[in-house]
């Protein structure tokens, strides 16, 4: 099974927390490819995201600012593979955002600033490019493969707009 055949499956087999998880896990394998500078706000991004992913008590607009500083990062890339690195760590901070926003506005809570322009036009197709990114970033397929489909197993749903359970990042996240 090809990355984005497993990616896919995720996406439309697996709850919204273990979609989320994905991307950051994957995240988390390219991360040690960037300089020390945007490592320090990518972490901060990640650490809320799976705040979220956690179920922990969250404010989407806390990881709005987040993203917004590792976008910052984008043009400061020294290399190719530096450059896509950075681009999956927006992606995935941006998916968790995405759907932290959704989950928000689903529960009625109210969002102070509103929901950002940007965060509006989010789609599943993230998780995809998150998936684009892991050969562009050298990560290992067959971890990501084995990864989305532990994740369907063990967080399948009935609806792709299922929330699921919290899961807590060491559920998913094996050391480097």
């Amino acid at each position: 099974m090809s990355n984005h055949t497993a990616v896919q499956r995720s996406v439309e087999e697996g709850t919204v927390r273990a979609r989320v998880a994905f991307v950051l896990v994957i995240a988390e394998r390219v991360i040690p490819l960037v300089q020390q500078d945007l490592r320090d706000r990518a972490d901060a991004g990640l650490a809320l995201s799976w705040k979220w992913v956690a179920g922990k008590p969250f404010d989407a607009e806390d990881l709005y600012e987040r993203f917004t500083r590792v976008t910052e990062w984008e043009f400061k890339a020294a290399s190719r593979l530096e450059k896509d690195a950075v681009l999956a760590l927006e992606s995935a901070i941006y998916y968790a955002c995405w759907q932290a926003f959704r989950a928000e506005k689903a529960s009625g809570k109210p969002i102070e600033k509103g929901v950002p322009n940007d965060m509006a036009e989010g789609s599943e197709r993230v998780a995809t490019q998150v998936a684009d990114f892991i050969e562009k970033t050298e990560v290992d397929i067959a971890f990501a493969e084995a990864l989305a489909e532990r994740l369907v197993r063990q967080f399948p749903c009935s609806s792709p707009e299922e929330l699921g359970p919290p899961i807590a990042r060491h559920e998913v996240l094996p050391p480097l």
